[in-house]
């Protein structure tokens, strides 16, 4: 791991971070204060009410605590990891979905690549797979946890990659789809910011050794648009969208899974 290089970063993380994080969970606000807990993620009565997100959790660390818990506790084996935004998290609600329970989508709508960063030990480290599939960046062009730039964006990914590396995690990295005007944000042109984005992790893959998937090619139309008919709003797939990626997917776990420790993890 590139220790003085991640020494720099993280304190400019958190600094960027802490501004949008307050804002948005309503830190700003008088009478609205929060501080350290023994037990910052009570288990809620019933399971299904985990997905529920907590006051002041602006990094969704509460969202799979429990259910990391429940997988720790079980003992088997993690093929993988699938680690993202809502591209991957709502392919959980598909029936061509890729998750087993051996391999976990851990992904959460709305992340940029730096909640992804501060959700990685916790949420893939630990659970020790011999794989993590990193997807994210659509949520960083729309500028979802503040200003960030395409460098910002990358040294986010690669200081992934680097903790992935250093528990002897296989990693596959995940293209940005394509994505077209989105009526929320009709002032943000995604097509050459995409492509862009694209072209840089596809270099990063290729230099750091892992695994590139590339989910944008069978997904574009013309002009790089996502195909009409494979988005419900012009970033989002459909089942037919996740149908055409998921040979993609599994290649590429695949692939990564025979380049991976056959024990997994480090320290399993």
């Amino acid at each position: 791991m590139a220790w003085p290089r991640t020494r720099i970063l993280v304190p400019v993380l958190l600094a960027a971070l802490a501004l949008a994080g307050w804002q948005a969970r309503g830190l700003l606000f008088p009478g609205q204060l929060v501080q350290m807990r023994d037990n910052p993620c009570p288990a809620p009565a019933n399971e299904a009410d985990e997905a529920v997100p907590v006051k002041y959790d602006w990094v969704d660390l509460c969202r799979y605590v429990h259910d990391n818990a429940r997988v720790l506790a079980r003992g088997a084996p993690i093929e993988a990891v699938f680690f993202g935004d809502s591209i991957l998290a709502y392919w959980q609600e598909e029936p061509n979905a890729p998750f087993t329970p051996v391999r976990l989508n851990r992904a959460m709508p709305g992340q940029t690549s730096q909640q992804l960063l501060l959700r990685m030990r916790q949420d893939v480290i630990a659970l020790k797979p011999r794989v993590v599939v990193i997807e994210g960046g659509i949520n960083d062009v729309l500028g979802n946890t503040g200003l960030i730039g395409p460098k910002g964006y990358f040294d986010d990914v690669e200081s992934m990659i680097d903790l992935a590396q250093a528990h002897g995690i296989a990693v596959v990295l995940v293209s940005l789809p394509p994505a077209g005007r989105h009526e929320k944000r009709p002032d943000v042109d995604f097509p050459p910011r995409v492509a862009q984005l694209n072209r840089g992790l596809a270099e990063l893959a290729a230099r750091r050794g892992v695994v590139f998937a590339d989910i944008y090619t069978p997904l574009a139309g013309p002009g790089g648009l996502p195909r009409a008919d494979w988005t419900t709003d012009g970033i989002h797939l459909t089942q037919d969208a996740y149908g055409a990626i998921r040979p993609v997917i599994d290649r590429a776990v695949e692939q990564a899974l025979r380049a991976a420790p056959e024990s997994g993890a480090e320290g399993r």
